[in-house]
């Protein structure tokens, strides 16, 4: 029972230890149509920004956490006055190269909105997909990253929305 200890801390250093990635990011997002019977209602396209944070826990497999603000999401065209805040936690599968990594990523969110327009505020699941190019340590650990995902949005109105985003930012690599 003495060397159980030891077994477990020889097994656990010989492991490969794989790296992080912690991201700022901006971009855009094209909130789409939201389409109520009779009628179809295009929504506002909006800047976003936030951060991100990976852990990889294989070579080629990992987990993202994201959290980002957008001013007016999911808000029909003529209105002002909601914001949003988003989390979304996402399996990232990387193609390994020395440098530059490809990424495709598929995930489960939230989104909350606050304000006071239409459509009304609240809490809206999502589900996104996408993928993205990161460019590791470029300058010592700093790098960059693009990213492109494809969002849907639960329970606006009774319906979804589907949405698009496009962001890049700076990526520090640990």
């Amino acid at each position: 029972m003495r060397k159980l200890p030891v077994l477990l801390l020889l097994l656990f250093s010989a492991t490969p230890m794989f790296g992080s990635d912690f991201s700022i990011f901006g971009g855009w997002s094209d909130d789409g149509k939201l389409k109520l019977d009779p009628a179809t209602l295009d929504l506002k396209d909006v800047g976003t920004f936030g951060i991100r944070y990976e852990k990889d826990f294989a070579e080629v497999l990992g987990f993202e956490n994201s959290v980002a603000y957008t001013n007016n999401v999911l808000t029909a065209e003529g209105e002002t006055g909601q914001s949003g805040f988003s989390y979304s936690g996402n399996f990232v599968f990387n193609i390994p190269g020395d440098h530059i990594v490809p990424n495709f990523t598929v995930g489960l969110g939230f989104v909350y909105r606050a304000g006071d327009s239409f459509p009304p505020v609240g809490t809206s699941s999502m589900t996104n997909i996408g993928g993205g190019l990161k460019l590791r340590e470029l300058a010592g650990p700093v790098g960059f990253r693009m990213d492109f995902r494809r969002f849907r949005y639960w329970g606006v109105e009774e319906t979804s929305v589907g949405a698009n985003e496009l962001t890049g930012g700076i990526m520090i690599s640990f």
